[in-house]
């Protein structure tokens, strides 16, 4: 009997089908952050000396390049990575730094103490706003809300995303939520005790939330 199962856990349908090497000039990714200094820098990984990237290493845009020796390039197929424990975990960070980077082009934020957790910001202090397709109703998904005090309030969903191998398949998890901020881009201070800002735990998900009690859904509509 045909049955549907609701998931947050995705298959992924597509994905790159090559990983590039070459032999690293420098052990420490590091010494590349600080090398692309300014620049945004796809993903990438060193282990046992060489450099991996989506990149070919003799690709004229590869941003790598500075970093490899030319030495011993290697292609590998992600299919052949998928069964070996140490390499299916390297592919999955690769994919998950390839996902803070696509994230950032679409306007959307993850925070700097917990790089999985995602949300959209607020620059103008206008609602964002998505639309499934380009049409039908827009959803709100952050917006600014006052308090009783009249002091301003960011409520954002928001979710925490990761890629995860699972046998040789790989998923991509999202566990939805939201979260706070204080002026639609800056996430209130941790405190403990009685402060302010409370941490949240509900059906599995975690929130930042402040200390008096909002109406996510009649805030964000």
């Amino acid at each position: 009997m045909p049955e549907t199962l609701i998931s947050n856990l995705l298959p992924v349908q597509e994905m790159p089908e090559r990983i590039w090497s070459d032999l690293a000039t420098t052990n420490k990714k590091t010494d590349v952050w600080a090398g692309l200094k300014g620049e945004r820098v796809p993903p990438f990984a060193i282990s046992e000396g060489r450099l991996y990237s989506f990149f070919a290493p003799d690709a004229s845009n590869n941003p790598f390049r500075p970093f490899l020796t030319g030495s011993a390039p290697k292609t590998e197929a992600v299919r052949d990575w998928l069964p070996h424990a140490d390499k299916s975990r390297m592919l999955v960070g690769l994919l998950n730094e390839a996902l803070q980077e696509h994230a950032y082009h679409l306007r959307i934020r993850n925070l700097k103490d917990n790089r999985r957790q995602y949300f959209c910001p607020i620059y103008d202090a206008k609602p964002r706003q998505f639309r499934w397709g380009g049409g039908g109703r827009p959803r709100t998904v952050a917006k600014i809300a006052e308090r009783p005090d009249k002091t301003k309030l960011g409520i954002h969903y928001s979710a925490k995303l990761r890629f995860l191998v699972l046998g040789v398949r790989v998923y991509l998890v999202i566990e939805p939520g939201w979260m706070f901020t204080s002026d639609g881009f800056t996430p209130p201070a941790r405190k403990t005790g009685d402060g302010p800002v409370n941490k949240v735990r509900r059906e599995g998900t975690e929130c930042r939330c402040p200390s008096e009690p909002v109406d996510v859904e009649y805030a964000l509509g």
